[in-house]
């Protein structure tokens, strides 16, 4: 199964779709496509922890991908390695990455938008469609 595929790029966004066998699995897979849209693969010298809960399973990958987002504009990090455990509308995640270097960026990724944006269920597994403004 493909991790995730990019299939419009519109004048100011980016939409893509991700794929996983289980939630958590999509979950990383949307982080890594999203963070291919903003640098290059970069090793893993730091790490990101925290917490997220929400209403429902779509609302979480939204809040997740948003989190990811802010961590690496606050802390300038660019991140390459995911770890996720959901339970429930619960996450417990772990970003892993390094401080952003300019030459390794690609696109800045201004926000996660809710154009288009949905997971469903499907034989495989899940699927998430994901619209980042650019």
């Amino acid at each position: 199964m493909k991790e995730y595929e990019f299939v419009d790029d519109l004048t100011s966004d980016v939409l893509f779709v991700a794929y996983g066998k289980d939630v958590n699995e999509l979950f990383v897979n949307s982080a890594k496509a999203m963070f291919d849209i903003i640098c290059e693969i970069v090793p893993a010298t730091e790490e990101v922890s925290f917490e997220i809960e929400a209403k429902d399973l779509e609302n979480l990958l939204y809040l997740y991908l948003s989190r990811l987002l802010a961590e690496y504009e606050i802390n300038e990090l660019f991140f390459s390695e995911f770890q996720v455990e959901i339970s429930g509308n619960k996450l417990n995640a772990k970003a892993l990455g390094s401080e952003a270097d300019p030459k390794q960026g690609k696109t800045q990724v201004k926000a996660v938008t809710m154009y288009k944006f949905g997971i469903k269920k499907t034989d495989e597994g899940y699927e998430a469609t994901v619209s980042c403004d650019i």
